[in-house]
Formats: C-alpha cells, structure tokens, sequence
C-alpha cells in the first residue's frame, strides 16, 4: 500500500521525520533505523545517553532511558550472541511500541 518505504544515508533527525544527505527531507510516522553489527547511534546526536560499551542507556532491554518511544534492539551483551539477543529483544521492542503508540 506504500505505507514502508526504504531510504538511504539520512543525515538528521528533524521533529517530523528525516533529512537525507541530498538535503531532500520527508515526514514519517515512525523510522526503523537498521544499522548493522555496531551500536551505530551518532545519528542520533546527544540525544540518548551511552553506556560504557557504546550501546544506548536503556531503562530494560530494548526502552530507551532517554526518549519515550524510542526502543532498540540488539543492544545487549551475552555470550551466546547477537543474533540470540536480537530474536529475543525484537518482540521485546514491537510490544513497547504498541504500547507507546496505544498511549499516544
């Protein structure tokens, strides 16, 4: 239906959704930011806080401690891995943004 919609190199945030390097900028409701195999957080700015591994600070496993409505999944240590980790914050996270959005 076109509601998902794939982009590439976004430079910044704005407070309605995404400015790309081309300088082209456009509204979203929501944006699933993938970033590979590092905690690749400098999007983001001085927007969240890090913990010493370089990861984001988070209140549980995948709750931003900085931003409501901002979950990240991936994020956590253990030695059987990350793709362990990823399948079990992945729901994790999709039940907090239901949540958030129920309560928005």
């Amino acid at each position: 239906a076109g509601r998902i919609a794939l982009r590439a190199e976004p430079r910044a945030f704005t407070t309605s959704g995404v400015e790309f390097a081309d300088g082209r900028a456009e509204r979203f409701d929501a944006v699933i930011l993938a970033t590979g195999f590092r905690a690749a957080l400098g999007l983001l700015g001085d927007a969240v806080t890090r913990d010493p591994c370089g990861f984001a600070r988070r209140i549980d496993l995948v709750t931003s401690a900085d931003r409501g409505g901002l979950f990240f999944v991936g994020h956590n240590y253990g030695l059987r891995g990350g793709l362990l980790n990823i399948s079990r914050d992945g729901p994790l996270a999709a039940r907090g943004v239901a949540r958030y959005l129920a309560a928005t």
